[in-house]
C-alpha cells in the first residue's frame, strides 16, 4: 500500500476531531468529554498547531512548539486520509525537555496493514534528536500502541494510578533522566 505524510491543514481539524472521538468511544482515552468540549479545545489546539506551530497548555505553563501530519492512503482514485499524529516538544518545570509523541491514530479501515507502523516511524524520524529523549503515553487499552512502541526500543518507565503508562526512548542517559524526572513530578500519583 502506497502512502504519504503532509503536514495537518485546517481542512483536517474536523475529520481529526471526529476519528479522536471514535477513539474515545473505543476507549482509547481516559475519560471522554462530550463532543461539543472536545471540538472546543481540539478544534483551538489544532487550530494553533497549524498556524503558529505552537501548542497551548495550561497557564503558567508556556505553549509547547508542536507539529501534525496526516497520512493518506494512495491509489488510483487519489488520497484518502488514513491516520495522523500530533507530536510536541514538551518543556517541564525544570527546564527538562523531551520530544513527546502526543496522539497518533488511524482509521479503522487501515489498521493492521502497516499504516499505523509506518506513520509512528515517520514521526520518530521527525522527532529524532541526539540531545532528547522521546516518549509517548498510552493506557492499557491501546495495546496494539505499546507493541508498537516497544518494538521501537521504547521503555516503558511509569505508570500512574489512572493506568497512564509513560514509554521513553533515548540513549541510556537519557532514559534515566526522563524515569528521574517522571518519578519525581508525578509521584504518589504513581502506582506503587
Amino acid at each position: 500500500m502506497k502512502i504519504s505524510f503532509r503536514k495537518t491543514q485546517l481542512s483536517d481539524i474536523n475529520w481529526i476531531i471526529n476519528l479522536t472521538e471514535n477513539d474515545a468511544k473505543l476507549g482509547h482515552y481516559l475519560t471522554y468529554p462530550t463532543k461539543e468540549e472536545m471540538m472546543r479545545g481540539e478544534t483551538m489546539r489544532l487550530t494553533s498547531i497549524v498556524n503558529y506551530g505552537l501548542s497551548p497548555q495550561t497557564p503558567p505553563r508556556p505553549a509547547f512548539l508542536a507539529g501534525s501530519l496526516v497520512c493518506e492512503k494512495i491509489s488510483i482514485a487519489g488520497k484518502v486520509k488514513a491516520g495522523f499524529s500530533i507530536y510536541q516538544k514538551a518543556v517541564f518545570p525544570s527546564g527538562y525537555s523531551a520530544n513527546e509523541i502526543h496522539e497518533l491514530s488511524i482509521l479503522p479501515i487501515f489498521r493492521e496493514k502497516k499504516v499505523g507502523s509506518r506513520l509512528l516511524d515517520y514521526t520518530i524520524e521527525l522527532l529524532s534528536t541526539e540531545d532528547s529523549a522521546i516518549y509517548g503515553r498510552c493506557i492499557p487499552a491501546s495495546k496494539t500502541m505499546i507493541e508498537m512502541l516497544r518494538k521501537r526500543d521504547f521503555e516503558l518507565v511509569a505508570e500512574r494510578t489512572d493506568l497512564t503508562m509513560y514509554f521513553v526512548k533515548g540513549t541510556a542517559e537519557q532514559r534515566e533522566e526522563f524515569k528521574s524526572l517522571i518519578r519525581y513530578l508525578l509521584g504518589n500519583m504513581l502506582k506503587k
